[in-house]
């Protein structure tokens, strides 16, 4: 039911978003609604054993004054009204531009209080990848992580919201809650200001107090996706569970990607592995822009080469480009190369002398962008050993 009174003196300083209310005559819970004194009173009734009409104003006022502890307290009742419990999670999050969030994703029931904060979570995460794709940092696939991820969150939460009977305790409740999000740690000397704080609108390293690994593994790792690095002191790396070598990459959302409590044998390395995955669904990473800024290590481990036969035209730089580009991420992912080589027919731009021409030039230059490499099967079409 919704009522007015002045529960703002009852609460004094203690003004929460939700009060659960546990005395055994007046259980349910108290929400603020709106400014002024509005306030929500909802408490579990069996339908079977009475009428919404059993509820009279006075009968209401009374549950509202033990809820609230305070005898004397004024109530003015606005309106009432009954809805059922639900637990029902949407079979799609995604239908072309359109997406769900929050309740239009799942229906809980109030048991856990999870659904407002999977609702929260939801807008956040889509809404940094919203913001990648359209600022041209990811391609389009990103949007489709976003069911993949939260979909079977709101599966597991909204089946738990249906259960009866003991709650999980607190460490349970709270880890499910956080879901691997980065520990909000206060930052010492900054006043106010938390580690979430330090996130940026593209991936954050947060390092411990002996960064030099990671800045020298970052300086080498070219990406027009903003990486934002951050050096934490000695406390806030230990309550991280960092040594100071240590470091923690960070998305947009707080959730943290990966977490060395000390620093890999090759940072550098690693970071390029992370790089490697997000080229799965972004454009951003430049995987082999310049062949000497890959780590040598990464060069020998390739496990998979996928080989892209293609017949040079005078667009072979764009349909290179493209094919490339399609098989990159997913390649990338098991740790291969994608290695591209012209076959068949005579190219239409070649030179006089059998040089190449520039659209063949510009193909292997497409090619080199996106991280793959160019083998050439006829000798002499291109100058040099590559």
């Amino acid at each position: 039911m919704l009522f007015e009174a002045p529960l703002a003196e009852v609460a004094g300083d203690r003004r929460h978003g939700i009060y659960l209310i546990q005395h055994p005559q007046a259980a349910g819970v108290l929400v603020p609604n709106g400014v002024g004194d509005r306030w929500l009173y909802g408490r579990e009734w069996d339908p079977g054993r009475e009428r919404l009409e059993d509820y009279t104003d006075a009968r209401l006022a009374g549950l509202i004054r033990t809820a609230a502890g305070a005898g004397d307290l004024p109530v003015r009742i606005v309106a009432k009204g009954a809805f059922s419990f639900a637990a029902q999670v949407a079979d799609r999050y995604r239908a072309g531009r359109a997406f769900l969030v929050g309740d239009a994703a799942q229906r809980m029931t109030p048991r856990g209080g999870m659904g407002m904060n999977t609702a929260v979570a939801e807008a956040h995460d889509l809404a940094w990848k919203l913001a990648w794709v359209h600022k041209g940092w990811a391609g389009s696939a990103l949007l489709d992580t976003y069911e993949a991820e939260w979909r079977p969150i709101g599966i597991r939460r909204t089946t738990r919201s249906a259960q009866e009977g003991p709650r999980p305790d607190g460490t349970e409740a709270l880890a499910d809650d956080l879901n691997g999000r980065l520990r909000h740690v206060w930052l010492p000397g900054s006043g106010r200001r938390s580690t979430l704080d330090l996130l940026g609108p593209g991936l954050t390293l947060l390092t411990g107090p002996d960064a030099r690994p990671w800045t020298t593994a970052t300086a080498s790792l070219d990406t027009s996706l903003p990486l934002t690095v951050h050096t934490l002191d000695p406390a806030t790396a230990t309550a991280l569970q960092m040594k100071d070598d240590g470091a923690v990459l960070v998305r947009p959302d707080a959730q943290v990607v990966t977490h060395w409590p000390t620093a890999p044998a090759d940072p550098a390395g690693q970071l390029w592995s992370w790089a490697r995955t997000f080229a799965a669904w972004s454009s951003a990473f430049t995987l082999c822009q310049a062949r000497s800024t890959r780590p040598s290590s990464s060069r020998s481990s390739s496990p998979l080469t996928v080989r892209l036969p293609v017949v040079l035209s005078s667009s072979s730089e764009e349909v290179v480009g493209d094919l490339a580009g399609d098989l990159l991420g997913v390649v990338a992912q098991l740790g291969g190369q994608v290695v591209v080589e012209p076959e068949g027919g005579q190219p239409m731009d070649q030179g006089p002398g059998g040089e190449a021409g520039p659209h063949i030039i510009a193909a292997v230059g497409a090619v080199g962008e996106l991280g793959g490499w160019w083998v050439e099967q006829r000798p002499g079409l291109l100058p040099g050993p590559d």
